[in-house]
């Protein structure tokens, strides 16, 4: 099953930007008429995703990139993250 994507964003690895993130995923995710409650746990989920890329991936190096895109059917959602940092270690994750 391919989901076309909805929305595809491209934003520095600066932290100040989780904010406006975290106000897009909240609003996707309701416009689909999940309750708060889940919004919030998907919002809290991707925050994390993007926190961790920042800081484990990029080392805080605030001038890397993330690609996050977000898309749906009429069965499911699918949210992506994507960087380009350093993998994670194997058995330490």
């Amino acid at each position: 099953m391919v989901i076309e994507t909805d929305i595809t964003i491209e934003l520095r690895s600066v932290p100040r930007l989780l904010c406006p993130v975290r106000n897009l995923i909240r609003n996707y995710i309701a416009s689909f008429g999940f309750e708060e409650e889940r919004c919030q746990e998907v919002m809290l989920a991707v925050d994390e995703a993007c926190t961790n890329a920042m800081r484990h991936a990029y080392a805080g190096k605030q001038d890397e990139t993330l690609v996050l895109s977000l898309g749906a059917d009429e069965a499911w959602v699918e949210i992506e993250l994507r960087d380009e940092g350093r993998p994670a270690v194997p058995g330490r994750v």
